[in-house]
């Protein structure tokens, strides 16, 4: 579009009015000026609440991703029907025979909880939990200790020495999914003290007591 000024235009501008350049353009002109600055507006609004729907629909897809366990179990049927029981439950299961495995597969990919067998060979779960404590990667994984062993003096030993919570074998799987519910509750409710006021623990653990669950009558065994 050509816009033509002329002499008499500008002689027609109160001389006290200072000069702007839209004032130098016919009205039509400066209409068109304004349509164009608010679609402009309009356009980078849009293009910000795309954004800021894309983030937070990877935000939801984040939070509803299941969490993720690592069992550590040398006996099969025992290890096949606690991934079954957690599975139907919605989460993702990894499967480990003993200690070692279960610490080689924790830091490679650390999981939200671990479930360890106490008795196993190579190493046991007391020697697992102490190396996992130790190590930066796997030092703040709650960790669930599974036993057959039921004495109370067996459940304080196992909290003494780290374990966030202590399961008893047989067991149903209302009360597995109940005690790992109880861990992840627990561990995303420090993470948001945490957040919040900055502080951590000492090693990095979250020791947690869910309690001795129930021992029924049916369920894993061994």
């Amino acid at each position: 579009m050509w816009i033509q000024i002329t002499a008499q235009a500008l002689s027609t501008l109160p001389s006290s009015v200072p000069l702007r350049p839209s004032a130098l353009l016919p009205p039509l002109t400066r209409s068109a000026l304004r349509v164009i600055t608010t679609r402009n507006a309009v356009s980078r609004r849009r293009s910000l609440a795309r954004a800021h729907t894309s983030q937070l629909n990877f935000c939801l897809t984040k939070m509803k991703m299941p969490a993720r366990i690592l069992i550590a179990e040398d006996f099969d049927d025992n290890r096949e029907l606690l991934r079954l029981m957690l599975e139907s439950a919605g989460y993702s299961v990894r499967e480990t025979r003993d200690g070692h495995e279960l610490i080689e597969a924790a830091r490679a990919e650390p999981p939200d909880v671990l479930l360890i067998d106490l008795s196993m060979p190579n190493l046991d779960g007391w020697g697992a939990l102490r190396e996992l404590r130790a190590d930066a990667l796997t030092c703040s994984v709650p960790c669930i200790a599974v036993t057959a062993f039921a004495a109370e003096l067996d459940r304080e030993r196992a909290l003494a020495a780290g374990f966030d919570a202590y399961v008893t074998k047989p067991f149903r799987s209302a009360d597995l999914v109940e005690a790992v519910e109880q861990i992840l509750r627990a561990a995303r409710n420090d993470q948001h003290t945490r957040a919040h006021d900055g502080t951590h623990t000492q090693d990095g653990s979250h020791a947690r007591d869910s309690g001795n669950l129930p021992v029924p009558n049916d369920g894993a065994q061994g």
